[in-house]
């Protein structure tokens, strides 16, 4: 136990994570997937009219409002450095905040053992190596939905920690499932007022990025608009006449158009109930089933494929066993390993369970349950969707591993 609650020791190996980041950006490159590109264009944008995004005079001309945080921090970016090549190694330096947020969080819901062998499973996943090629917002939601909950638990401030889930929610809009998770917790834990508090916290921020986005647009934006078009667009057939339920959109600005794409997924639903609720199968399927998007960062000739993601895409992996290249070796390994992750947090919830450790297993499961359901009711399937619930995965995992150590301990 002093090994592994040496902080040396633990530092070190944030760290190590940290510069294994930094070398993989220099060696790789950035890797320009479409979102990450779309957002420096955005950003580009904000810096050329002189405010934050959205640009009050481009709200008419935007399709949809995209991740709202995530362009602001890129055209932060521009307007200090006049590049986004800063922006890299920042993001890399928050990949490494946050395993150390996953360590501390740990320790203070189990104990230093659990801790350290969250950390040890977090640095040994190979899929968060090439995050930080980029800029898509899962990075810095996870951290900033770490720091929320470390000062939530850990410091017993439960306002400040809902008031950085919902910075976190104005980078990718998941804030709720987190709010919810921290609730169930804290239900279970009988710490009723602690429920208002970080309600609370996530509120008062809400109301103040809105209001910041109304004063200068018209428009309450806190949040990405972006769910009701990307749900009309995957659950409609696109391929017959129901094209026009997404596309035709004339003569409304972005705001508009979501309230618009609302009513029409609401009223397709109402009209086809089970086309709907069969989809789900298939949206879980998408979203659990690959967990490959991340090595887009290591292929030679990534910025210039016309589909990035093909070679490491699972009918290109089935169908090219075992001739593959090193990314594909490497995106296999991970594969297993992820499986063994998701396998593990399905045994580790159930001992919890059982053994009635309702306070251990509330919050992570509460994550990945919440999560889950809003992907499913209200989402599409992709693999990179499960990303952010990987830390509190790995938090039952390691709990898991630990209690069977400790149980053959006391065997022996």
């Amino acid at each position: 136990m002093k090994l592994i609650n040496n902080n040396r020791l633990v530092y070190t190996i944030v760290a190590v994570f940290t510069v294994i980041q930094f070398a993989i950006i220099l060696v790789f490159g950035p890797t320009l997937y479409y979102d990450s590109d779309c957002y420096i264009y955005f950003a580009k944008d904000c810096v050329a009219h002189g405010e934050p995004y959205p640009v009050a005079s481009e709200i008419g001309s935007y399709d949809f409002i995209w991740n709202v945080g995530s362009i602001n921090i890129v055209a932060l970016s521009l307007f200090l450095f006049h590049t986004v090549t800063p922006l890299y190694f920042i993001y890399a330096i928050l990949k490494g905040l946050s395993a150390l947020l996953l360590y501390k969080i740990t320790c203070h819901q189990f104990d230093g053992r659990v801790g350290f062998t969250a950390l040890l499973l977090y640095v040994l996943y190979p899929a968060n190596y090439g995050e930080s090629t980029s800029f898509l917002s899962e990075l810095p939601f996870i951290f900033f939905i770490l720091s929320g909950i470390w000062l939530a638990l850990n410091r017993k401030k439960p306002i400040a920690g809902g008031i950085l889930i919902a910075i976190a929610n104005w980078i990718r809009p998941m804030g709720l499932v987190f709010i919810a998770a921290m609730a169930v917790y804290y239900l279970v834990a009988r710490q009723w007022k602690n429920i208002a508090k970080i309600v609370a916290g996530f509120a008062i921020m809400i109301v103040i990025i809105g209001s910041l986005t109304w004063y200068r647009t018209g428009y309450f934006i806190y949040q990405a608009k972006t769910g009701w078009m990307a749900l009309l667009q995957y659950s409609v057939d696109t391929s017959a006449d129901n094209d026009a339920w997404y596309t035709d959109a004339k003569g409304f600005n972005s705001v508009q158009k979501d309230s618009l794409w609302q009513k029409r997924m609401a009223a397709w639903i109402v009209d086809h109930p089970k086309d709907y609720i069969a989809q789900m199968p298939i949206k879980l399927a998408k979203t659990y089933i690959s967990d490959n998007p991340n090595f887009c960062a290591f292929m030679p000739d990534k910025n210039n494929s016309d589909y990035m993601y093909n070679e490491v895409s699972m009918p290109t992996l089935i169908n090219s066993f075992p001739h593959y290249t090193w990314v594909q070796w490497l995106t296999a390994y991970n594969l297993v390993y992820y499986y063994a992750l998701m396998v593990l947090f399905v045994i580790g919830c159930v001992s919890l369970i059982r053994r009635r450790r309702w306070t251990d297993v509330a919050m992570p499961l509460g994550v990945v349950f919440f999560g889950t359901a809003i992907l499913l009711f209200f989402g599409h399937g992709e693999a990179r969707f499960h990303i952010p619930f990987m830390p509190f995965i790995i938090m039952i995992d390691a709990c898991w591993l630990q209690y069977r150590l400790l149980k053959r301990a006391q065997n022996h």
